[in-house]
């Protein structure tokens, strides 16, 4: 017999802030759960980051407490708009393991993560 739990599981939500710490330079820091239900937020955002006038776009995701395979879809997809776009994106994964874990499994750890 198999007995499931009908108690949703809370999943911390995700915060993102947004700031300007010099000209053509964005940083974007998110934390909490980048899930199916966060992702086509945080890829509107970072679209509209992407195409305007910015030359470097930092992704700070050391705050992040889960990153699912929608979620790192969403960053693969912003690495490319960052290349088509001549934009430079750094993501910082920090003491996230779950950032981590996440670009490590996708392959995206050493072209992304950098130190910001």
């Amino acid at each position: 017999m198999t007995v499931t739990s009908s108690t949703p599981v809370a999943t911390e939500p995700l915060r993102v802030s947004v700031r300007r710490p010099r000209a053509r330079t964005v940083v974007v820091e998110v934390s909490g759960a980048m899930d199916s239900a966060t992702a086509p937020r945080l890829e509107e955002l970072l679209t509209s980051r992407l195409r305007s006038a910015v030359t470097l776009l930092i992704l700070d995701l050391s705050g992040v407490s889960s990153l699912s395979s929608a979620a790192a879809g969403v960053l693969t997809r912003a690495s490319l708009l960052a290349q088509q776009r001549g934009v430079a994106l750094r993501v910082a994964a920090g003491a996230s393991r779950a950032a981590t874990r996440a670009l490590d499994a996708a392959g995206m750890a050493t072209p992304l993560n950098a130190a910001v």
